[in-house]
């Protein structure tokens, strides 16, 4: 077995399901993701990193993943500011 296998080997033990990645995310960056069981279903990737960007992160998904990350313009949510 080569390094770069035992590194892949390493990165796919590593990965966490996506369904367990969003929330976290979610708290992270104050965001609400919404989606059908089936379209996250059997997606792991590793958790990216605390110090990127929202849209980075989004980046990363996509490419590790496959699916699209869309922001939605439309509407903007209000709350009360939290002290």
């Amino acid at each position: 077995m080569n390094l770069s296998s035992l590194s892949a080997q390493t990165n796919f033990k590593n990965q966490i399901p996506l369904a367990e990645i969003l929330p976290i995310l979610e708290v992270r960056y104050n965001v609400n993701f919404t989606y059908l069981d089936q379209t996250i279903e059997g997606k792991a990737v590793l958790l990216p990193s605390e110090n990127l960007t929202l849209e980075a992160v989004l980046e990363f998904l996509k490419s590790k993943t496959n699916l699209d990350f869309i922001i939605p313009v439309s509407y903007t949510h209000l709350r009360a500011h939290e002290t």
